[in-house]
Formats: C-alpha cells, structure tokens, sequence
C-alpha cells in the first residue's frame, strides 16, 4: 500500500473526502491489507474478496476524485447461474456448501479501479521506420517442354530514417491502479470498455469499492511509457510504415489529468469440509469465474467404504467354497482373492480421485 491511502487524516477532512459516495467509511482487511470503501450498511463484515478477516475502520484520505467512468454489471441472474454451473460441474464428489445456489445467494458486487490519465505531448521524433515491397524474381526450370521461367513475388523490408514533430492530446490512457493489475486480468479475463457510463452520485448503491494501491504521483513515467506507445502507433500510420526499429520522442508531456475508472467483479464464497472460507470471483461483464473447487473427501471416504464391502464379500464367498469343497482350493481360493484385491483397488479410486483433484486445485493461486 502507498503512504497516501493509509496516511492518517482528521475526521473533518475525511468526511469531506467522502463527498462522492454519501454515507461510506474506509475499512481494510487485516490479511490480505486491501483498502475498500464501505456502506455504511456494510461495515466491519468479512473482506469480500479474500474473506479471512473482518474489515476494521482505517482512517485513510480517499482521493478527491470521485470516478470518472463505470462499467455496469452486465450478467443477468441466469447468465451468472450458468456460469456458476458450468464452472462446478466437473468438479467430483462436490462439497455439500459448494452449490449453485449458495454462491448466488452469497454474492455481492465489488468494485476495482483503474487509472485513466489524459496528457498533451508536444515535441519532436527520431525514429528508423521499415516499409514493405514486393521484389520480383524469376526462376528458370528445364522440362519435358524445354526451360521455362515462373516469376515469383517476395517481400523485402526496407529501413529509413525519418524525424518530424508531434503535437497530440491523448485520452483515457489506461494506467493500473493495482499491483496485481495484471495477475487479476489473467484470473478472471479483460474487460471490453465500449458499455461504460459515466459515473454520478448513487450509481453504485450499496456496494463496496476497492481503492487503489498505487497512487498517480507514483505513476507518471509509467504513464509517459504508455503515451509514447501511443504515439509510436499513430507515428507509424502516418508515415505508412509496416516496422519500426526505434522511435525516439524529444519532448514535453503536458496536463496530466487523472481520474477513476472502476470495474465490476462479483463476490462470493463456501466454506470447505476444514470449515475455512474459500473465495469464489467472477468478472462482472463476461461472467468468467475463479476459484477453488475443492472436493469432498468425506464424501468420496463414504463411497469407498460402501465400495469396499464388495470385495470382502467376495473374499468370503471364496473361502466358504474351498471349505465346501476342498477338492476345488488349489482354483478357487486363490481366484477368489485376486478378484478381491483388484476390486480392493477399485474401490480405493474415489478416494485417489478426490485427493489427486484437492491437490491440483491447491496448487492454484490466490485471487489477486
């Protein structure tokens, strides 16, 4: 976490800071260390997203700005039962709390944020651009007729030098505002950007909001890296280019203005056989879950040993018979006990099959 979201703050100056979402306080997770903004209707309940710790009031500045866009939540309850559906069931001897119906029940919307910057850049650039042509070739071959030629096309990369000035305003460049940024994409799946709207009082209900750790002060050369690109791009279109070797910008990068952007994930959790909380999260506009999907073992112990009867069975009736007839032991003894070890080791693979799927799951990470 930065300094700037957990310095402290005098109550006066914090309920100013709170101006954009009416009746919030500040809480953070003892565990996991992230910094929500809560409803008032929601304060001191378990972190929503890692759900180990009961929130606990932490007197931090909340940015002045309040966000500038929202992406709504875009699942319908259908949608989000047949996501959920879909995600549970290859899951073998499920637990009896992990069902359908209690993570949609248990779900809550949570909000995560996103930087968005907007800058001027004026200067100038140095660059060694590559332009495709087509060279032609002709290759001679002797046949039954005689030689022939067959011309051939290929491409071939030519490198120039150029230099010019630029003079551009760029907006809505997208900045994270997490560390784990990149890791939560790769967990739950982008966002397509093209359904925000822009944000105003009340539009997120009682819902939590997630705060940034990573605050802009601490991201302006990132920023600036994220503007050359951009401008590396509209450089290339306007010169026609097809490769770039370099593309140096000599220059200013002028009124830096940023605001919040904020994305929706649903919330939700189980409580596994060892009675701890696991955290289910789905993203609010595909519907794409994550999670761990634990099996019962319990469950799977109970099959075995119904499973397990069979073979003792077996094992009994092979013994009653070489008593009955002694003349058959030699045959039927020895048959009778090697079909109830193998059916010993059938009767074990439901048990194997829930622990071997524990492990693969545990090897999973965290939600980021």
């Amino acid at each position: 976490m930065t300094e700037s979201v957990l310095s402290a703050a005098p109550a006066a100056e914090l309920q100013e800071e709170l101006g954009w979402m009416p009746g919030a306080c500040v809480e953070a997770c003892p565990t996991c260390k992230r910094v929500f903004l809560v409803p008032a209707a929601k304060s001191k309940q378990p972190c929503p997203l890692c759900y180990r710790s009961l929130l606990a009031p932490q007197p931090a500045i909340v940015p002045r700005m309040s966000p500038e866009i929202v992406l709504p939540v875009q699942l319908k309850n259908e949608d989000l039962n047949l996501g959920l559906t879909s995600f549970l069931d290859k899951t073998p001897f499920r637990q009896e709390d992990l069902s359908v119906e209690n993570l949609v029940n248990r779900s809550q919307v949570v909000w995560w944020p996103l930087w968005l910057v907007d800058a001027d850049l004026q200067g100038e650039w140095t660059g060694t651009l590559g332009f495709d042509y087509q060279v032609k070739t002709a290759k001679e071959s002797y046949g039954s007729d005689g030689w022939s030629t067959r011309s051939t096309l290929r491409t071939q990369t030519r490198y120039e030098s150029r230099k010019g000035t630029l003079e551009r305003h760029y907006d809505d460049i997208q900045i994270p505002a997490l560390e784990a940024h990149e890791k939560r994409l790769h967990q739950i799946g982008a966002y397509q950007p093209s359904s925000a709207v822009p944000y105003r009082v009340g539009l997120l209900g009682q819902t939590i909001v997630q705060l940034p750790e990573i605050e802009p002060q601490a991201l302006v050369e990132v920023a600036q890296t994220r503007f050359h690109a951009a401008a590396e791009e509209e450089i290339m279109q306007a010169n026609a280019a097809q490769h770039r070797q370099q593309i140096l910008f000599t220059g200013q990068y002028l009124n830096l203005n940023w605001t919040k952007y904020l994305l929706p994930l649903i919330s939700t959790w189980y409580r596994d056989e060892e009675g701890n909380v696991q955290p289910v999260v789905i993203n609010g506009q595909s519907g794409r879950v994550y999670g761990k999907r634990l099996a019962s073992v319990s469950r799977a112990s109970r099959l075995t040993f119904g499973l397990i009867s069979i073979p003792v069975v077996v094992l009994l009736i092979a013994i009653i018979l070489s008593l009955l007839a002694p003349a058959a032991l030699p045959i039927s003894l020895p048959f009778g006990v090697g079909i109830a070890f193998f059916l010993a080791i059938l009767a074990l693979l439901p048990l194997i099959r829930a622990h071997h799927w524990n492990n693969q799951q545990q090897k999973a990470d965290e939600f980021k």
